[in-house]
């Protein structure tokens, strides 16, 4: 692609979103990043309504777009949670 979905400055936060979200299989989104992070789920869920994801949707079901839109709000959440 001419335009890659995702940035090169944002390629290691999308990649460690990716990782977490399919880090658990057969989990629900908001749990896997919740196992992955620490962090329990009611914190993770307000995250994923903010870019319109349902906490209830599979890691699987998500298109690349919305990983690529939430790479740097996880990023910033990390850094809130203090797990970077």
């Amino acid at each position: 692609k001419k335009t890659p979905e995702v940035p090169p400055e944002e390629a290691a936060d999308f990649f460690d979103l990716v990782h977490g979200a399919f880090a658990h299989r057969r989990k629900t989104i908001a749990n896997s990043l919740a196992f992955y992070s620490g962090i329990e789920r009611a914190r993770i869920e307000p995250l994923l309504l903010r870019h319109k994801i349902s906490p209830g949707a599979r890691a699987e079901t998500l298109a690349l777009e919305q990983y690529a839109r939430m790479a740097v709000a996880w990023s910033v959440f990390r850094r809130e949670m203090k797990l970077t």
